[in-house]
């Protein structure tokens, strides 16, 4: 039995006592297949226990319980309460009248005017009642569902890939430092920007270097006439020596024009972006040779790498293709190709396991950042269910039980 209804009531608990107590009364009126009044009267030969306790429980003194047949099938019941005097025959006859106006359209409501969910697996059961018997539908209909998905998970192998950490890691990453003791003029990028092939991204102050190209210049230029008037006097010694300065001065130009072009830091790569180096707070500040000031990461080059357990790894040797989803982006997936796989493991979070390195099948995406993370799939062949769910746990037991 199960609780549909009580009238003046919009929502009800069904775990409440009080409702169990009246689906208790209604049970009782069922299993005797009669029409119930509380109190009995004397002589009535009924039982009416569960009828004291809803009346206990609901505060009503009066109860009238009438079954709800269709055809000679008892599909239900419902109790009436009243608190000023028992229910008498006449009345018991007057709602039994009414019961059986309603009985059958209740049952066809039933069987029709529910949700095809409900209707299915209604009609469902009465199948299966009719092939497998009617007591225990469900639980036998259970059994023969759990057998065949036993066979199934035993028998039929299904797609299988290894899981795995994906992190993104570029060919090259570039230290860009400063090419001469200086002081630091501007600073055009901050860390994340992309930049491009020959793209200026900081340079040093070149004001005294420009001063001093100028001084060089003159005495290259006074080296050049002395050379010139030896050469009108026929001074061989002083040809000599002035060719040796002049040489001299033209070496001092070539260095001091170096440093001018090397003042100036440039992208050397087709795409790369900053990682790290944000010198705009350290404008005008003193940078000591071979100071680094930006680290660029290569873009245009970017790989993958995969870390996969050293108690999966023997499961995909021989694996070709897989798949990587970031974290930054769960939704797009990545397929890629196994170029190799490193033959020694290395620790990673007290674990061993075994780095293969893998290629985008695919265009590289425009967001795609050395250092992120994500997971990977690699595919692994064709495994049943039942060794898919099991392998782990069994290769935990065998390591611990054999001898």
């Amino acid at each position: 039995m199960r609780l549909e209804a009580i009238s003046h009531s919009d929502g009800f608990e069904r775990k409440m006592e009080a409702s169990r107590a009246l689906v208790d009364a209604m049970e009782e009126a069922i299993d005797q297949d009669a029409d119930m009044s509380f109190p009995l009267r004397d002589g009535s030969g009924l039982v009416a226990r569960c009828h004291a306790l809803c009346s206990s429980r609901t505060g009503s003194p009066h109860l009238a319980t009438v079954v709800l047949r269709s055809g000679s099938v008892a599909v239900g019941a419902f109790t009436l309460e009243r608190a000023t005097r028992p229910f008498d025959d006449a009345e018991l006859r007057a709602v039994r009248l009414c019961a059986e106006q309603v009985s059958r359209h209740l049952s066809h409501l039933r069987d029709k005017d529910r949700w095809f969910g409900a209707r299915w697996g209604a009609s469902m059961r009465r199948t299966l009642g009719g092939l497998l018997g009617f007591e225990h539908t469900w639980a036998k209909v259970g059994a023969i569902a759990a057998a065949i998905l036993v066979a199934i998970a035993v028998l039929v192998p299904v797609p299988w890939r290894a899981t795995g950490t994906a992190i993104l890691r570029t060919e090259d990453v570039l230290h860009l430092t400063s090419p001469f003791d200086g002081y630091l003029d501007t600073c055009m990028v901050r860390p994340g920007d992309v930049v491009v092939a020959g793209q200026e991204l900081a340079s040093l102050d070149r004001r005294e270097l420009l001063l001093q190209e100028a001084e060089l210049s003159a005495e290259l230029s006074g080296r050049e006439r002395e050379v010139q008037k030896a050469q009108a006097e026929s001074d061989l010694p002083g040809i000599r020596i002035g060719s040796a300065q002049w040489e001299q001065s033209r070496a001092k130009l070539a260095t001091l024009r170096r440093h001018l072009d090397l003042a100036v830091l440039r992208c050397p790569f087709d795409r790369a972006v900053v990682v790290e180096g944000d010198l705009q707070e350290k404008r005008g500040s003193a940078v000591p040779q071979g100071a680094e000031l930006l680290t660029l990461a290569r873009l245009d080059k970017l790989h993958a790498e995969i870390e996969i357990d050293e108690s999966e790894i023997a499961n995909v040797v021989g694996a070709k293709t897989a798949e990587i989803a970031l974290m930054s982006r769960p939704g797009l997936k990545e397929r890629v190709r196994i170029e190799r796989v490193h033959p020694s493991a290395r620790i990673h979070d007290k674990a061993n396991v075994f780095v293969a390195r893998v290629e985008f099948l695919d265009p590289i995406p425009d967001w795609f950042r050395p250092g992120m993370t994500g997971v990977a799939k690699v595919d692994g062949g064709s495994r049943t269910l039942w060794w898919i769910a099991s392998h782990k746990a069994l290769d935990v037991i065998r390591m611990k039980l054999w001898w």
